[in-house]
């Protein structure tokens, strides 16, 4: 390759890299309004909402993880109550067995 053809690919290159990083920045934008990440900034003693914070990806597996770690928990709960309520009607249902044994 001549010196101007790997110039000119190197700009294509360098245009395909700042176009995806654009992207990229715009998916983490969407990504804070989405967890409503906020930049924190001072005013007289106390931290007022700002703008939109521009998180990292690891910041973003970590909420992901979080909010699969809560899906988890309240499946869980759900389906212990679930056995709550079979229980209570088992529960009944010898009490109803043990009136009827004794009853007759």
């Amino acid at each position: 390759m001549k010196k101007e053809e790997l110039l000119k690919k190197i700009g294509g290159l360098e245009l395909q890299v700042k176009t995806l990083e654009e992207f990229q920045i715009e998916q983490l934008k969407e990504l804070a309004k989405a967890f409503n990440w906020k930049k924190p900034t001072r005013s007289y003693g106390s931290y007022d909402e700002g703008e939109a914070k521009l998180p990292t990806w690891g910041e973003v597996f970590v909420e992901i993880g979080r909010l699969l770690a809560k899906q988890k928990y309240i499946e869980n709960m759900e389906r212990i109550d679930g056995f709550d309520f079979r229980l209570g009607d088992i529960e009944a249902n010898v009490r109803n067995i043990l009136k009827n044994k004794i009853n007759d």
